[in-house]
């Protein structure tokens, strides 16, 4: 089975760089085996 997911990362009150939360959802998810990629799409 395959799927699609789309994550949207929100932190608020930090500022405009979100690069750091993305880094740790990163981790995150590669921890959990999940095959994924990450892309630009929904990067609004």
């Amino acid at each position: 089975m395959k799927i699609i997911a789309d994550f949207c990362i929100v932190p608020m009150g930090v500022g405009a760089s979100v690069s750091a939360y993305v880094r740790e959802i990163a981790k995150i998810i590669d921890a959990s085996g999940l095959v994924h990629v990450m892309h630009a799409n929904g990067t609004n």
